[in-house]
């Protein structure tokens, strides 16, 4: 059995497999994290890996479909969830035991990152959120004290943006994924350090910096960029969110938002916050405290974008 450990905030995940092809193709996922010894930190989960084994749990599959991602379905066990796609790969996460048990079909990881991007990343937000971890869907990103958030659904916009600040002097904390945590009566966002997949026009915008980058070749409509290639942080104090909308005009607009309306636009965000009715109040309470932290805006992002990303602080006062 082979083992590797890194921490998300003060979580320490172990990942363990006897397959050298799942291991390192997880540890690769991963290889933004510091990998550290081992520890007795109380706080840890682990997950086991299992090369064409099948999962003992098949048969949870007659309850209703809690949720679908993709080709992946999701249902309700009684101590936490099953992740299965096409009855062939599937991930039992047990939250009682803070461990996650995959059962994979080796045939899956030809689809590319399907297995390590989508499956270990639900199981990971499954565990987390019952060490006060909450995933929300956002990008974060902070220049001395201009902590910003950026949300939105897939495509609208998230990491053209923060590349561009980036290029603009920002330090990354993540693209596409944070995991909110309460500290005292602040809220901080802890990246979810993740190789920044681009596509072919936004690479086209930063050819200068990522020129050694190939572009994505067909079927897939994405290349990535390792996360490391960036001056990062780790975590950020959030004082101001954007919620990003495609624009079809040439000019950027930005408009302030009431706390009701963010909560709305916020909990969209928060993949499967509901599962658990022991952590759906304080993930509901996580998002109200970070409202009550920042300013909220909504930001139908424009072409001048492209050219100037700045642009989108200067009609709320930031630099």
């Amino acid at each position: 059995m082979r083992e590797f450990l890194f921490k998300i905030s003060d979580v320490i995940v172990s990942v363990e497999t006897d397959d050298p092809v799942l291991f390192d193709t997880v540890k690769a996922f991963f290889s933004a994290y510091t990998f550290i010894k081992n520890t007795s930190l109380k706080h840890r989960i682990t997950l086991n890996l299992y090369a064409g084994r099948k999962s003992p749990a098949l048969s949870d599959t007659k309850n209703p479909v809690l949720f679908s991602y993709g080709k992946i379905n999701g249902y309700r066990l009684d101590n936490g969830i099953l992740l299965l796609s096409d009855k062939s790969t599937s991930v039992l996460v047990d939250k009682d035991r803070d461990r996650a048990d995959a059962y994979v079909d080796m045939s899956i990881l030809k689809r590319g990152t399907e297995f390590v991007s989508i499956f270990i990343t639900i199981a990971l937000i499954e565990l987390l959120r019952h060490h006060g971890l909450y995933y929300l869907h956002a990008g974060a990103i902070s220049k001395g004290k201009n902590t910003v958030l950026l949300c939105g659904m897939g495509m609208s916009g998230k990491t053209t943006l923060s590349l561009g600040l980036h290029s603009r002097g920002y330090k990354l904390c993540s693209d596409d994924a944070v995991f909110l945590k309460r500290e005292g009566n602040t809220i901080h966002a802890v990246g979810f350090k993740k190789d920044i997949h681009v596509t072919r026009e936004t690479l086209l915008l930063y050819k200068s910096e990522f020129r050694d980058t190939k572009p994505p070749v067909p079927p897939f409509h994405k290349t990535f960029i390792p996360y490391r290639r960036f001056k990062s942080v780790d975590r950020v104090i959030p004082r101001t969110v954007f919620f990003l909308q495609p624009g079809k005009r040439q000019d950027t607009r930005i408009l302030p938002l009431e706390s009701t309306q963010a909560m709305s636009m916020l909990i969209p965000q928060s993949l499967m916050m509901f599962f658990h009715t022991d952590t759906a109040d304080k993930h509901i309470n996580t998002l109200n405290a970070l409202i009550h932290q920042t300013k909220e805006y909504l930001c139908f992002c424009g072409r001048d974008l492209l050219k100037d990303p700045l642009i989108i602080f200067k009609s709320i006062g930031n630099k």
